[in-house]
């Protein structure tokens, strides 16, 4: 019994969606055809070079004729591939029985970073500890607003408030380019301890900041100021004012250059 079917030439009539005919096997399905598999399961066609995958009657994922999938959607553009699900839907879900799993970038085939599991990225520590690695020299920058704002450097110096080129001088602390705050509690609405610098002097302030003078961050709270420069060391207190308001510093206790009080 054979277990192959040679089908020369099928002349399809009006109407029909088939047509089999050459001799290397290839079999077109001519028009918009629709299998069906199962109950509700459907393989279509609906444009040129396009194909849809559906199930429970509705198109569930589309190949488009540049290569672009969509996963929920019928319009994935230029996106290699793009996921729409309900509001607060997980959209991905990467699951590994042990050492935990990770997704790689690459570039030209180099790779450059990876985020997930500790163990699965490095290959020790935990498989529950999620972790953001740069291979080899590499830094990691953080942006917001296409601006970067924070750089850990490929030794571990962090630097802060990055508008320009990172600083010559490296070591195992953070490097700030112009400031750096520490708010109380998780919200910046509270009081806060102010690093600052120019070229003459540098400036510690709690509950103040530098924005065209130096202004109050929360009603209420103490104003204290440190100036160290040029003038030697200036203990201030400030006014209590609106939150990022000017406040008006008074001067407690100077020591000069000279080392008098």
């Amino acid at each position: 019994m054979s277990s192959s079917l040679r089908v020369n030439t099928i002349v399809p009539s009006t109407g029909t969606n088939v047509a089999i005919g050459t001799a290397n096997g290839t079999v077109t399905f001519t028009d918009s055809v629709n299998f069906v598999l199962g109950t509700g399961s459907s393989i279509f066609s609906p444009a040129s070079n396009t194909l849809t995958f559906g199930t429970n009657d509705a198109e569930r994922l589309r190949i488009t004729s540049a290569g672009s999938v969509g996963i929920g959607t019928d319009t994935p553009g230029t996106t290699k591939l793009k996921i729409e699900t309900g509001s607060g839907t997980r959209a991905i879900s990467l699951n590994a029985p042990t050492n935990g799993t990770y997704i790689t970038f690459e570039t030209a085939g180099t790779a450059y970073a990876d985020i997930g599991a500790e163990k699965g990225v490095v290959g020790s520590g935990s498989a529950d500890t999620p972790v953001i690695n740069a291979r080899g020299s590499r830094d990691i920058s953080f942006r917001t607003n296409s601006a970067e704002r924070l750089r850990i450097t490929n030794n571990g110096t962090v630097h802060t408030a990055m508008t320009g080129t990172a600083p010559t001088w490296l070591g195992n602390t953070m490097a700030c380019r112009e400031k750096f705050s520490v708010f109380q509690g998780a919200s910046f609405g509270e009081a806060c301890f102010n690093i600052d610098v120019d070229n003459a002097n540098s400036f510690l302030s709690h509950n103040m900041y530098y924005d065209g003078g130096w202004k109050i961050r929360k009603s209420g709270s103490p104003v204290r100021h440190l100036e160290i420069g040029t003038n030697g060391w200036t203990f201030m207190t400030g006014a209590d004012g609106a939150d990022d308001t000017t406040s008006a510093l008074t001067q407690r206790l100077r020591i000069d250059s000279s080392g008098d009080v």
